[in-house]
């Protein structure tokens, strides 16, 4: 269906709305303005798309937490006292990402806390687990420890354990090669929800323009 007009004349198939000129929208010069439609695919295929919105996230979803400046996921590695990496492929400007085996498929669920989250591994919730070391580790019962508070800022996303231990931001460490949890900023978290692309309208544009 038709949504109105843009100038950029390079939109096909794209999941990223694209910036529509109306009569609100301050013109300096002659454009060439192209129709937009959207439409959303029949298919059901799963794409993992980067949670932009919070109030997106539900109960049931699943996610894949990543690190915002290189191209790794938590894996299903658990350490001793922290999480492995994994590689993985970034696409279309961060947008979405192709998994590769062993990255780490989280089942969101209710935490203990009020408005938290608990991330279910299948083999347990991670939770944060000292005061002064960089521990984040897995275990069967759900207390205030993986009890999470999510929040976004610019896409990424800042996870904090609301339980005891003052170690509590999960975070990447680039240095280490783990994801952990701190008690200071260390590199920025993506999460990328799992997301059908019936759910996810695309946009594109026809030839027609209008100047």
């Amino acid at each position: 269906y038709f949504i109105g007009w843009t100038n950029d004349k390079k939109i096909t198939n794209n999941t990223t709305r694209p910036t529509i000129i109306d009569e609100n929208t301050p013109i300096n010069s002659d454009l060439n303005l192209y129709p937009v439609f959207s439409n959303t695919p029949t298919s059901n295929q799963a794409k993992w798309v980067l949670l932009k919105d919070i109030s997106n996230l539900k109960l049931g979803d699943r996610i894949v937490i990543a690190a915002s400046e290189y191209d790794y996921a938590l894996s299903t590695t658990q350490n001793t006292n922290d999480r492995a990496r994994i590689k993985i492929t970034k696409n279309q400007n961060d947008s979405t990402i192709t998994l590769n085996n062993d990255i780490q498929i989280i089942a969101i669920e209710k935490g203990i806390q009020e408005g938290s989250f608990a991330f279910n591994t299948n083999k347990g919730y991670l939770y944060a687990a000292s005061n002064d070391k960089n521990y984040l580790k897995t275990k069967n019962i759900l207390d205030d420890n993986g009890s999470w508070n999510i929040t976004l800022n610019n896409d990424t996303a800042k996870i904090i354990s609301l339980g005891n231990f003052t170690h509590n931001l999960l975070r990447y460490n680039n240095a280490s090669k783990i994801f952990s949890c701190y008690n200071a900023q260390k590199g920025n978290i993506f999460i990328y929800k799992e997301t059908f692309t019936s759910d996810i309208p695309q946009y594109t544009i026809c030839a027609q323009t209008v100047s």
